[in-house]
């Protein structure tokens, strides 16, 4: 398996905060968890716009 080198986001949809080394990127909803979370990742693996699958 490769290592994972980039995540594509639609920014609008997915970013919830960033600092100027990462982005907080929402998670898929958890059924029994009631607040949203998210994972930071560092920008180097980020790049801002459309993820098309």
């Amino acid at each position: 398996m490769k290592n994972i080198e980039n995540i594509f986001l639609n920014t609008k949809k997915y970013l919830l905060k960033e600092t100027q080394n990462a982005m907080l990127i929402k998670a898929p909803k958890i059924p029994w968890f009631n607040e949203q979370i998210g994972i930071w990742f560092p920008k180097r693996f980020v790049h801002k716009g459309k993820y098309e699958n």
